[in-house]
């Protein structure tokens, strides 16, 4: 329909109406339709498209722009919506579109006249994420509505493609909103302040595992951070080291699988002499107070899993890696290992979704209970075992 809203808004922006003000989704507003089209689409496994349209080069006359508004309406659907990216880029949202159809419609609008409108189309799951692997995005087939079945939710060909991923660069400047000033600034304060306290303490820490075992004090490991990135994670070691993680996978993978409580391994043979002092008491994750620093993570977040983990993860558990990932979060003081993967994860995106100052204050502020519970649990249960 040619006098739709979007057209309106359109013919404004072009400069052939004067009787309305231009009124495109500004930038902010545009990126919260792509968020929340992107988790409508990780819930629901579907799919849609976004059409990058940059005008800054754009300085025809107002004949071509006339024909240049013709085509979008001409062209467009009644739902599609569109909005500012930037100063010079203009968005086309294009819900239930694969790449081609997309490109189709980019095609068609620069059918006029010595017009070429540099453009980017970047499709939802498709090309919306890099593999890490350095393989190429996969083209997955859309089903119709009457092909879909509850399985395809599920499947393990899915699981599969769940690779270890980063956000593609370009959707990451569309879509991720940066992080907010103060909790950045109440992570570089909170982190030096608290290594400044703890020190003591740390080194004690680093002097018993450097007598009861052979190896480093300290264990590094890739963990899945912010926007899917790797990292290096820093803990105390309180295993021995060369140690297998096979049982650690099998025990993930059932309670990926599964809804049952996410415990920890008892009586963990690799596990070193105070160790599980340690590690009951959260004393080990002290060192990842300097990922905190280095902008790796925050005080408060999700907890970043293992690349191993995150090939498990379903579409819209991918969710969590929207957050930067802290040393405490909403599931640690909700329940932590009473709790099943799925509900951890529903916390995860439940933080990311209501992010404030006075969430974090609240976590932060219990999270000495929680280890205190945490403590008292494990106590209890070598009681039991005994």
């Amino acid at each position: 329909m040619e006098q739709n809203t979007i057209g309106k808004r359109l013919q404004n922006w072009l400069g052939t109406s004067k009787k309305e003000k231009f009124e495109l989704l500004n930038p902010e507003e545009f990126k919260s339709l792509i968020r929340r089209e992107r988790c409508k689409a990780d819930r629901f496994n579907q799919y849609f498209s976004l059409a990058t349209v940059e005008f800054d080069s754009l300085v025809h006359g107002v004949e071509v722009k006339q024909e240049l508004l013709k085509s979008f309406l001409t062209h467009c659907r009644e739902y599609d919506e569109f909005g500012w990216i930037d100063i010079r880029t203009i968005g086309i949202m294009l819900y239930s579109s694969t790449h081609d159809e997309a490109q189709i419609f980019i095609n068609r609008i620069q059918l006029i006249k010595d017009l070429h409108l540099p453009h980017s189309i970047f499709t939802f799951p498709d090309n919306w994420i890099e593999r890490n692997t350095h393989i190429e995005a996969q083209s997955f087939p859309h089903p119709t509505d009457e092909e879909k079945t509850p399985q395809q939710n599920t499947s393990e060909a899915e699981t599969e493609q769940s690779a270890s991923f980063a956000v593609n660069e370009e959707v990451l400047r569309l879509e991720a909103t940066p992080l907010p000033l103060w909790k950045r600034s109440l992570d570089i304060a909170s982190a030096a302040t608290l290594l400044l306290v703890l020190t003591p303490l740390m080194a004690l820490i680093a002097a018993t595992i450097k007598l009861v075992s052979k190896g480093p004090i300290f264990y590094s490991q890739k963990r899945i951070g912010y926007n899917g990135r790797e990292f290096d994670f820093y803990k105390f070691r309180t295993m021995k080291i060369n140690n297998d993680c096979g049982q650690h996978k099998a025990l993930t993978s059932n309670m990926v699988h599964k809804e049952v409580p996410m415990t920890k391994l008892y009586n963990d043979p690799r596990i070193i002499l105070f160790g599980k002092l340690i590690r009951n008491t959260s004393l080990d994750e002290l060192p990842q107070l300097f990922n905190v620093l280095k902008g790796d993570m925050s005080l408060v977040g999700p907890r970043p899993c293992l690349p191993y983990e995150a090939k498990l993860f379903k579409r819209w558990q991918k969710q969590r890696f929207y957050s930067i990932p802290g040393l405490t979060g909403l599931w640690q003081v909700s329940g932590k290992n009473r709790l099943t993967f799925n509900q951890m994860v529903r916390l995860d995106i439940s933080y990311y979704q209501h992010l404030s100052i006075f969430q974090d204050l609240k976590i932060f502020i219990k999270t000495p209970l929680a280890i205190f519970d945490e403590f008292r649990q494990a106590s209890r249960q070598k009681e039991a075992m005994a």
